[in-house]
């Protein structure tokens, strides 16, 4: 994926004891988060302008049938890249699917991948196959979380989790934090 928001990887290979690497590039920085971890809840511009970012490297693994399947804050890093501290790096396609290479397939039955907190309710039936729609939802709960410092649903187990996300409306942001003064047009797009 060509983007100048997903981390660039150099080569593949075979080790001779059979594993597999890759070579990637070097990033200094920070996933997004342990930003939230330091500094709490971000606002909403500087959030925003984080979220436009990750979208431009969602976009660009679009293009090529390439969707990503585990957006979240561990998973987006941010770097200082030509004066902006600000700059954000999807990383880890561990779990990508790329649809047109003969991947198209769903995931085994009674296998769910991915981060119970971040996971698009489709992806949790079974049978599910990803597609843009599940990296947009993915996209919405790390939003969430820059804007309130919490996860969208976070239960004491992750099936618990898994259902809130497959059945329950999740608050808006703005009522979960009222006192950042989110505006109700970032709710919309979170919420969206």
């Amino acid at each position: 994926i060509q983007s100048n928001h997903v981390v660039r990887a150099y080569g593949v290979g075979t080790f001779p004891t059979g594993q597999l690497y890759v070579v990637m590039e070097l990033l200094n920085g920070e996933t997004l988060e342990h930003l939230i971890k330091r500094d709490g809840p971000i606002p909403w511009e500087r959030a925003a302008t984080m979220a436009l970012q990750i979208c431009s490297g969602l976009i660009a693994g679009h293009k090529r049938g390439i969707f990503h399947r585990d957006v979240k804050p561990q998973n987006c890093m941010r770097v200082d890249l030509d004066d902006n501290v600000d700059h954000v790096k999807l990383i880890d396609f561990g779990l990508a699917r790329d649809m047109n290479n003969g991947e198209a397939g769903v995931t085994q039955e009674g296998i769910i991948l991915g981060t119970p907190e971040y996971m698009a309710p489709e992806l949790i039936a079974s049978r599910a196959t990803p597609d843009a729609r599940s990296d947009v939802y993915a996209l919405g709960a790390p939003m969430y979380k820059l804007l309130t410092a919490s996860a969208v649903f976070h239960e004491k187990n992750a099936l618990d989790t898994l259902f809130q996300h497959k059945h329950t409306a999740p608050r808006p942001p703005s009522q979960v934090a009222p006192e950042l003064d989110i505006p109700g047009t970032i709710d919309a797009i979170v919420m969206r």
